[in-house]
C-alpha cells in the first residue's frame, strides 16, 4: 500500500530544491547545477548554448541535466524555473540570494544570513507541505499495519518524537537507529 503511494508520485514541486538536494549528477551535471544555483535569475533568459558554453560543458549535458531534474527539455526548465521564482517572490522566499557565510563577513552579517537561511527554510518547508501530499501521508499511516522509521544522526530527534505519538496512540511502530538498516 505505502509503495503504490510513493509510486503514485508524491512530488515535492520545487525544481530548484531538486537541484540543490540532487546527489546522482555526474561531475559535468554538478558543475550545471552549482552555475544554475548561483545564477538563478539570469538562466531564466539564457539559451541552453550559452549555459554549456559559461559551464564548460556540452549542450548534451544541459539537455541530460534537464532530464535528471524531471524536465523534457531546457525549455520546460526554464518555464518551470521562472515560474518558481515568481512564486519564492511572492512569499517572499530569498533561497536565490547569497546566503554563504564568507571568511571576511563581519559577526552583523553572520547572525543576519543564519537568521534568512532559518527563515527561508521554514518558508521552504511551508512550500513544500501541500494539503494532497499531507493528505496521503495521513492516509499511508492510518492504512499501515506496521510503521518502520528510520533515522540517524541529526534526524533521530524528529523520529524519536514521531516515534513516541504513534506509540502513544496504539500504532504498531518501529524506530531503527542504525544506519546499515536504512
Amino acid at each position: 500500500m505505502i509503495r503504490k503511494y510513493l509510486k503514485g508520485g508524491i512530488k515535492l514541486h520545487s525544481i530548484i530544491l531538486t537541484i540543490r538536494d540532487c546527489t546522482k549528477f555526474s561531475d559535468s551535471e554538478q558543475t550545471i547545477a552549482d552555475y544554475v544555483l548561483k545564477n538563478t535569475l539570469k538562466i531564466t533568459q539564457m539559451r541552453s548554448e550559452e549555459v554549456a558554453k559559461n559551464t564548460y560543458t556540452s549542450t548534451s549535458t544541459v539537455a541530460r541535466f534537464c532530464k535528471k531534474i524531471n524536465c523534457a527539455n531546457y525549455r520546460e526548465f526554464v518555464l518551470k524555473l521562472a515560474s518558481e521564482l515568481k512564486s519564492f517572490s511572492d512569499i517572499q522566499l530569498g533561497i536565490v540570494e547569497d546566503t554563504c557565510i564568507n571568511e571576511d563577513d563581519s559577526l552583523e552579517s553572520i547572525i543576519s544570513k543564519t537568521n534568512q537561511l532559518v527563515i527561508d527554510a521554514i518558508k521552504e518547508t511551508s512550500m513544500m507541505n501541500q494539503i494532497e501530499y499531507i493528505e496521503k501521508v495521513i492516509d499511508m499511516i492510518d492504512n499501515a499495519s506496521d510503521i518502520d522509521i528510520y533515522a540517524y544522526d541529526y534526524s533521530l530527534l524528529v523520529a524519536q518524537d514521531i516515534y513516541y505519538k504513534l506509540n502513544h496512540l496504539g500504532r504498531n511502530v518501529r524506530l531503527n537507529t542504525f544506519p546499515s538498516l536504512q
